[in-house]
């Protein structure tokens, strides 16, 4: 019981730290926060997959992949 315990916490703790990492990245806060303002759209969906792709400025594009 008190190894699920120490799991359980070490697992929060990772992932919180993930989660932060992910929101206080720059490109990640770029992308969503670009001067094009139009919103991504799905342009591929394939077995639990999406592709996304959205416009950024000087004709860039952002790509996610969802799993």
């Amino acid at each position: 019981m008190m190894i699920e315990m120490v799991t359980a916490k070490v697992f929060s703790l990772a992932l919180n730290h993930l989660s932060k990492d992910i929101l206080s990245n720059w490109e990640v806060i770029a992308v969503n926060q670009g001067s094009v303002d139009v919103q991504g759209k799905k342009v591929q969906s394939n077995n639990g997959l999406e592709v996304w792709v959205g416009s950024l400025s000087n004709n860039r594009k952002a790509v996610v992949l969802w799993n």
